[in-house]
């Protein structure tokens, strides 16, 4: 799922990524904030209790994308924009505090993971390992 060879991206050592062209936005997921037991119920068994937390997210060229590792609650969004200001003037990101997400659909990175979905797939199935091809589907 790496980016390695395009030609836009330079690799600086094994854990930053200089960006000549990126796109850099601000996130927001539905999590599970904590649990909590008074609030479980036959569908909510485990008394999950949801919000929204925002993430700094950046898409390169090829439509690889990385979320920074820490997640802000809405009073604290202020924070994120920050980051999201930081990364897009220094178009720099050191992957130690970055993870890499599913690539934006339709680009070229989601074709190739989608490749590697289907092989990964069909090697299962060949095998008849089923439980397997199951997460590949």
């Amino acid at each position: 799922m790496g980016s390695a060879n395009n030609q836009h991206i330079k690799i600086m050592d094994k854990e930053t990524i200089q960006i000549s062209a990126n796109q850099v936005d601000i996130q927001s997921y539905e999590e599970v904030l904590h649990r909590d037991p008074e609030h479980a119920d036959v569908g909510n068994p485990q008394g999950n209790v949801y919000g929204i937390r925002y993430y700094v997210r950046v898409t390169l060229e090829d439509g690889t994308r990385y979320l920074h590792y820490k997640a802000w609650d809405r009073a604290d969004l202020g924070e994120a924009m920050t980051l999201k200001t930081a990364v897009r003037n220094r178009r720099v990101i050191d992957l130690k505090h970055w993870v890499e997400v599913d690539p934006a659909y339709g680009s070229k990175a989601y074709e190739v993971a989608d490749e590697e979905r289907e092989y990964q797939f069909r090697s299962s199935l060949a095998v008849g390992d089923y439980g397997r091809a199951d997460i590949f589907c």
